[in-house]
């Protein structure tokens, strides 16, 4: 099939994936701020048909315990983003072993979605949100790529501009349950590690940003702030640097901008 063939909405879906990896029909719709459920269906039909897109969807469970069908690139759908020219090589390759990612990595990924969705559905007049995924960093482009030679853990950049005040910043990491303790540790220190190299502040040229930490349980969560003490327990914590944490149920109830942070 041609690219030509394909509508305008059916590109941008096809743009859109590879931002989060795996989405939903309810989180297409939302980003694409489109009323009828029925054409986004008709054109992620279409996408799959002409394998632009796959789909995984669980027949067996029926019910209100039923999950909806998760999208993610097919062959067709990663050459078509891999035209544009807007990711690296190494990122492009990894689209095509989506197929293969476990439960718990697109668990990852449609939560990352989720709370985007919440960001966009907060701008208004008076206050507005812009973000970067981790997909987006991966474009040469971005003006966050530098962040891939971090070494850092970020899912989400995002800032957060109301009216008459400065812009925030947001680093904002989620943390699975099957990570072990020791990669968590890791992740935590770069940050300390990434705040003291002023990579930031010379490439963006912005407050360093508050870092937000995500756990899947309070048990979790508890461990993350313990340890996040120990890092500065011969010194004292930057004034501008700042840790908080809170629960992924939390986050998914209130949103990450509401009172959920410890």
């Amino acid at each position: 099939m041609q690219q030509k063939q394909l509508s305008q909405k059916q590109q941008e879906i096809l743009t859109l994936i590879p931002r989060f990896r795996f989405l939903t029909r309810i989180h297409i719709q939302s980003f694409l701020k489109h009323k009828d459920e029925a054409r986004i269906n008709k054109w992620l039909k279409y996408l799959i048909q002409n394998q632009y897109v796959l789909r995984r969807y669980d027949n067996a469970i029926i019910g209100k315990n039923r999950s909806p069908a998760i999208f993610y690139l097919g062959n067709g759908g990663v050459g078509f983003v891999n035209t544009f020219g807007m990711y690296d090589n190494t990122f492009i390759h990894k689209l095509y072993f989506d197929k293969k990612r476990s439960v718990t990595f697109i668990e990852h990924c449609l939560m990352i979605a989720t709370i985007c969705c919440a960001l966009d559905n907060q701008q208004s007049d008076i206050k507005s949100y812009e973000y970067a995924t981790a997909s987006d960093i991966s474009d040469l482009q971005n003006p966050f790529h530098f962040l891939r030679n971090s070494e850092l853990s970020v899912d989400l950049v995002f800032s957060k501009k109301e009216r008459g005040k400065r812009k925030k910043w947001y680093f904002l990491t989620y943390f699975d349950q099957t990570l072990p303790r020791y990669r968590l540790r890791n992740r935590i220190r770069k940050f300390k590690e990434f705040y003291f190299s002023s990579a930031w502040e010379n490439t963006i040229d912005q407050k360093f940003p508050t870092v937000l930490l995500l756990f899947e349980t309070k048990e979790r969560m508890i461990y993350a702030k313990r340890y996040t003490k120990y890092l500065f327990e011969d010194e004292e914590t930057p004034a501008d640097l700042s840790f908080n944490f809170a629960t992924a149920q939390d986050a998914k109830k209130d949103g990450v901008t509401g009172a959920i942070w410890e």
